[in-house]
């Protein structure tokens, strides 16, 4: 599947016209027409993260990378329920990666769209290792009982160091590796051990909260 073949299908979804999916998320309409119609395969960043945001999937899935199952989006109608999930700083999950016992402790929430488990939660991110894709300061929605799969974007618990770090997980045969995507910094790549935790899995990003 490519961007066309995924932004057509999200668009039909959500049954929303290029139109007024160009009024909610400010990318410009003719922009939207030549994505789905293939005329444009490159999009800048700038184009692909308000489309994504808006349709509630990861810029791999609109792009096509991974394949789109039931899709939440912000078209929905002004009655769709919205579901409150806590919200986390790194540094809560430096002792304690436990979302049940962390609940005690939180006073900040994310409002979302999704459909989530009682093990949802978010956290905003702290550094910059993720650019461009992931700016400092954005709110990531995390899914504790996903599976990481190839490619997966995790919160991970480094028992050596007790870093707490968001990267992109890559599995090779029975090796897996963290990796940072700023292409500003010298490309870090951590071995991830047995004694390693994978927090959750993301599955939203959020602009507002």
């Amino acid at each position: 599947m490519n961007i066309s073949e995924s932004l057509k299908k999200l668009v039909q979804m959500s049954k929303i016209s290029e139109l007024e999916l160009s009024r909610r998320t400010g990318v410009a309409q003719p922009i939207i027409n030549r994505l789905i119609s293939g005329e444009n395969t490159n999009p800048k960043i700038a184009t692909l993260k308000p489309l994504a945001d808006f349709f509630c999937v990861s810029i791999s899935k609109l792009i096509g990378e991974e394949g789109i199952q039931n899709a939440v989006s912000l078209a929905s109608s002004p009655s769709t329920n919205l579901n409150k999930i806590p919200t986390f700083s790194i540094k809560h999950f430096a002792k304690n990666h436990n979302i049940k016992q962390l609940l005690s402790k939180i006073t900040r929430f994310t409002l979302t769209e999704r459909e989530v488990n009682e093990n949802s939660f978010a956290c905003e991110i702290d550094d910059d290792a993720m650019l461009p894709l992931f700016p400092k300061g954005m709110v990531l929605i995390f899914d504790v009982n996903a599976s990481a799969k190839h490619k997966d974007f995790v919160l991970m618990r480094i028992e050596k160091t007790n870093q707490i770090l968001f990267r992109q997980l890559y599995i090779h045969n029975e090796q897996r590796l963290l990796l940072s995507l700023n292409p500003a910094k010298e490309q870090e790549l951590i071995t991830i051990s047995n004694k390693d935790v994978i927090i959750g899995v993301l599955v939203q990003t959020k602009k507002d909260y």
